[in-house]
């Protein structure tokens, strides 16, 4: 006996059919009508009110109650499906090469670039986009989240754990799936459904250098370990219903500094008694769902060494997150849909203990709301982004309101066969700007582009250094006059042409894809360094920066290149996959033919994986990035402002035990122990060993 979810349609069978119960006859002897009967023209009479009844009924079992997913699954169907432009990293993958933080998902993608000082916070952005043209955007479950907070990535400090995610979603240019139209990439990530019933789940994961320079160098004597990176801990309880679910979950997250050059140079403001650098997250998630709808609430609590070129210092700071949202969608009549999500992200850097009491002063508020209509072959809606920043520096406007509007149409009446042409109209305040969008599929070859003029990023901190927001020890020289305070609306273009061949149905034969892209941007607003290496009074290098920061008005450049993976299965047990892209960035200053190339050129990454059944799992990750020029660090020492080309070679023995209830993994990274640098101002990666495990327990009545 076959039985079908109505949600992915997938057939379920039942072990064994059933059958209708069976009783003996009896005889009852009819018992008499206590009332008379209503004549026929009072029921023709209620016949109205009864047809609107079960109208009302029939519309609220539509928006109430629809299909639902399986349960363990994350609540979007249509979520982590492989597509052009789009790589997608499941918890599978997570769990078989050991990873336990949310940037590490950065590690599948070679379209994304990714750099870090300090092993903890990355500074990401996707293909083809320079550091100043970062636009990309962040979803926790459809919900939209802040994701920089004054021009800095801070995605392991989401108040979310690697344990709970699904599935993420790494888009790369062009993305019009959401209520809004993206140009720039995104990441969207996909929390698992709870299990049906009551189920808790915790874990642990620890991590030590193995070639530690000494006992308790970085770390205080009283702790277990030495040199610790982490640890990491991780709980979250859940309930799953037939109508709807929540959860709760917790992560208290510990890195301790493990480079000599960063903990030297944070001792200038961080040498405080009884203390050492490091960075702790303590951070709290809820999160629920009826149907289509899903509610998210986060809190984050984070003491951390932020970065910051300008300065060329780490400034210890507290960094407090709060985030609220909903996102869903409502059935309307003739198959038309509407789709919403909306969101408010609080983020306060207040003072945290320093030397000198520096103090960044700075918090922002973001509110966002996005909805779209699809009616047949129409598609409108829009966006609406307020942002209001709140210090005790004099600020020349301190609130933004950005409001854009599109509309569209699909061209074509099958999925693998159709077109879809958009225009977006942006606001803010007396500037006013369009892009235009148009993306064309025809089986398995996709070309999608937009072109037009949109303000800035809210986020952008060169946008809140125009308006009168400065850093401490960063002093800006030659703020661009534009006139009249406003600053000029960059124009960009974005173009995607690619292929994909989906996985067969024979699981040994190959899917890949391959995808050529261009990007182009002028009239941007960017940040330029000029960065040299301190030195004391007998001309020593010291590790500090003599930094100068500016703003330059009028950049323009372009960035072109070519994307390629493939996968295979060459033995039912063995998995490969290996992506690369080539990428070509050229930036140059106004009115000048002076260029420079900023990235890598070659990034390679191989994820093999040798499942033995499927309780057991050996992998490795090995990834490949050419030189790095970094212009803004040219006046400081060679090996500083070049980097060069680095193999970074992970492995990892993963094992699930007692029927899936405890998972452990051991891992190995930089199994080459050769200084790994990624970013000129630290830090240095050696070999390191990792040991992960988790426990789930879920109730066997179903409560």
């Amino acid at each position: 006996m076959d039985k079908t979810s109505a949600y992915d349609r997938r057939p379920l069978r039942l072990l064994h059919a059933v059958r209708p119960k069976t009783r003996p006859a009896r005889t009852l002897s009819a018992r008499p009508e206590r009332h008379p009967r209503r004549a026929s023209c009072l029921v023709a009479a209620d016949l109205p009110r009864v047809l609107l009844a079960l109208g009302l009924l029939l519309v609220l079992n539509l928006l109430l109650v629809p299909p639902r997913p399986a349960y363990g699954q994350q609540a979007n169907a249509s979520a982590c499906v492989p597509d052009i432009g789009k790589e997608v990293v499941t918890q599978t993958d997570l769990f078989r090469h050991g990873f336990f933080r949310l940037a590490d998902v950065l590690a599948f993608s070679a379209r994304w670039s990714a750099a870090s000082t300090d092993g903890y916070h990355w500074q990401t952005a996707p293909t083809g986009f320079s550091d100043g043209a970062a636009r990309w955007s962040l979803y926790i479950d459809d919900v939209p989240v802040s994701p920089r907070v004054l021009g800095r990535n801070r995605l392991n400090a989401l108040p979310i754990s690697l344990s709970d995610v699904a599935c993420v979603e790494i888009v790369s240019g062009l993305d019009m799936g959401g209520p809004a139209f993206l140009s720039g990439g995104a990441l969207r990530i996909y929390t698992k459904r709870p299990a049906f019933g009551l189920s808790i789940q915790a874990g642990v994961t620890a991590g030590n250098e193995i070639n530690d320079p000494g006992p308790f160098r970085y770390t205080l004597p009283e702790t277990v370990n030495i040199d610790r990176t982490g640890p990491i801990h991780a709980a979250s309880l859940s309930v799953g219903k037939q109508t709807g679910e929540g959860q709760a979950s917790g992560r208290l997250d510990e890195h301790h500094v493990m480079d000599a050059a960063l903990r030297d140079r944070t001792r200038r403001l961080y040498d405080i008694p009884n203390t050492q650098p490091h960075i702790r997250t303590r951070a709290l998630r809820f999160a629920g769902g009826y149907g289509r709808q899903r509610i998210l609430a986060g809190f984050a609590h984070t003491g951390d060494m932020a970065f910051f070129p300008e300065t060329g210092l780490e400034i210890p700071v507290t960094h407090r997150m709060a985030v609220w949202g909903a996102a869903g969608s409502l059935p309307l009549w003739r198959g038309g849909i509407v789709r919403y999500a909306v969101s408010t992200t609080r983020d306060a850097l207040p003072l945290r203990q320093n030397r000198e009491n520096i103090d960044l002063d700075w918090a922002q508020r973001r509110v966002e709301a996005q909805a779209d209509l699809r009616l047949r072959r129409l598609r409108a809606g829009g966006r609406l982004q307020t942002f209001r920043a709140e210090t005790s520096q004099r600020l020349g406007d301190e609130t933004l309101f950005d409001l854009r509007l599109f509309g569209g149409i699909d061209l074509g009446g099958r999925p693998q066969k159709s077109m879809r042409l958009a225009l977006e109209w942006a606001r803010r305040e007396t500037q006013q700007g369009a892009v235009a969008y148009a993306r064309m599929r025809r089986r398995a070859f996709r070309l999608a582009g937009s072109y037009g003029a949109a303000p800035l990023d809210p986020g952008s901190r060169a946008l809140w250094s125009h308006r009168g927001y400065a850093l401490p020890y960063g002093a800006f020289e030659g703020l661009p006059d534009v006139g009249g305070g406003r600053l000029p609306l960059p124009r960009r273009v974005t173009l995607d042409a690619g292929w994909m061949r989906a996985q067969p149905k024979d699981l040994r034969g190959l899917s890949g894809s391959l995808l050529a892209f261009y990007r182009g941007f002028r009239n941007e607003i960017q940040l330029e360094y000029d960065i040299a290496r301190q030195t004391d009074e007998k001309g020593l290098d010291r590790s500090g920066f003599d930094t100068t920061a500016r703003l330059v008005s009028g950049a323009r450049g372009h960035a072109g290149g070519l994307f390629a993976s493939l996968a295979f299965r060459p033995l039912p047990a063995l998995r490969q996959r290996v992506s690369g892209a080539y990428e070509a960035v050229r930036r140059c200053r106004p009115n000048t033919l002076s260029c420079a190339d900023h990235r890598p050129r070659l990034r390679l990454v191989s994820a093999t994986e040798l499942v033995v059944g499927d309780r057991f799992s050996l992998s490795a990750l090995v990834q490949y990035a050419s030189a790095t020029r970094w212009p803004e660090y040219a006046d400081a020492l060679p090996e500083t402002w070049r980097l060069p080309a680095r193999w970074l070679v992970n492995a990892t023995a993963a094992k699930r035990m007692a029927a899936d209830r405890l998972n452990v993994s051991l891992g190995l990274r930089n199994i080459l122990n050769e200084p790994m640098r990624f970013h000129p101002a630290g830090a240095v990666f050696h070999m390191e060993f990792y040991f992960s495990v988790a426990a789930r327990f879920t109730s066997a009545a179903g409560f």
